[in-house]
């Protein structure tokens, strides 16, 4: 067993194989259909949440109640 931190993985494998089993399940349309969404949306809105960062200027990121990381976020 191999234990990778989610930190250092990120997001983005778990999106992948989400994607995967539903363009298999529904069809390729609706996985390039979510891969279009995930890149216009996902992406800027962790940066939002996580970072600040809202595309033209800095802010303060958001403050959670509980921690959570960006891969809580994604699930």
């Amino acid at each position: 067993m191999v234990f990778v931190d989610d930190k250092n993985l990120g997001y983005a494998p778990f999106y992948e194989k989400w994607n995967k089993l539903k363009a298999i399940k529904y069809g390729e349309t609706i996985g390039e259909n979510l891969k279009e969404l995930y890149t216009k949306y996902i992406y800027h809105c962790i940066e939002r949440i996580f970072e600040g960062n809202t595309g033209e200027e800095l802010v303060e990121p958001l403050k959670f109640i509980t921690p959570r990381t960006n891969l809580n976020c994604i699930k």
